[in-house]
């Protein structure tokens, strides 16, 4: 690969007009808020992240239970899934599609000799479909890369936008998201009828103000919800989390 330097430097502006979703673009102005829990509050809420991070020292991305929590089972059920989509990949996402392949089987822990015997068989199929560039063997090989510890939290949103393929979510019980938020405004409001959820200034109970902005953002996002809140990151994810869980997402 060659680089060249050229023209004068550019500006995060100039840079965010080439940004479609509003929502991914850059904004300096917006203050930094870094969380405000204590160590020993952050002991007491996330045991597991502390014992993990703050005694042990680890810096990796703590790995998925997929075999514990998704697959039951099956170890392998998700990766199954995954490699039988190669039929619905178009030109332009061949590569990725492996590439996420070669994540899935690190997220299930399928054996590496097994996956590089599966990506010759996806491969196979993959080269027919028609795009200007072909597909070869060194796309594959690079595909393997995908096989890393690095990789391990890749989101669904992320697979889906690289290997432009629709993957439906989990639902809540059939719901709709604006019904699932109206279900825990009712719980909210048996458990706390006098509206002791709001405290003493007025301002919703931080569970509750993520709650009460859901409802009214019912396609929103956490991100958007962090931004729209000020809440931290860190509390809108616990509560959107625990929320979909009450909901019985």
């Amino acid at each position: 690969m060659r680089a060249f330097k050229v023209g004068e430097k550019t500006t995060i502006d100039e840079l965010n007009k080439f940004v479609s979703d509003e929502s991914n673009k850059v904004d300096l102005q917006r203050p930094f808020r870094p969380t405000k829990i204590s160590k020993a509050q952050a002991k007491e809420l996330y045991p597991e992240w502390y014992e993990r991070v703050i005694v042990k020292g680890s810096k990796a991305p703590k790995k998925w239970d997929i075999a514990g929590k998704v697959n039951g089972n099956n170890p392998y059920a998700l990766y199954n899934w995954w490699r039988k989509k190669a039929e619905n990949i178009v030109g332009g996402h061949r590569y990725f599609f492996m590439f996420c392949m070669s994540v899935y089987a690190c997220k299930c822990d399928v054996p590496k000799s097994k996956l590089k015997a599966d990506l010759k068989e996806v491969y196979e199929t993959l080269k027919k479909i028609d795009h200007d560039n072909s597909l070869t063997e060194d796309d594959m090989l690079s595909a393997l890369e995908g096989y890393s510890r690095e990789f391990y939290n890749f989101t669904i949103d992320d697979i889906a936008k690289v290997c432009g393929v629709h993957i439906d979510k989990n639902k809540r019980n059939g719901r709709k998201q604006e019904q699932h938020i109206k279900i825990m405004n009712a719980i909210r409001d048996i458990e706390y009828p006098n509206g002791e959820w709001r405290n003493k200034d007025g301002r919703p109970d931080s569970m509750w103000q993520v709650v009460q902005w859901r409802q009214e953002n019912y396609k929103g996002t956490p991100k958007e919800c962090i931004a729209a809140t000020g809440l931290s990151k860190n509390t809108v994810y616990k509560w959107w989390k625990e929320i979909d869980k009450i909901g019985g997402e």
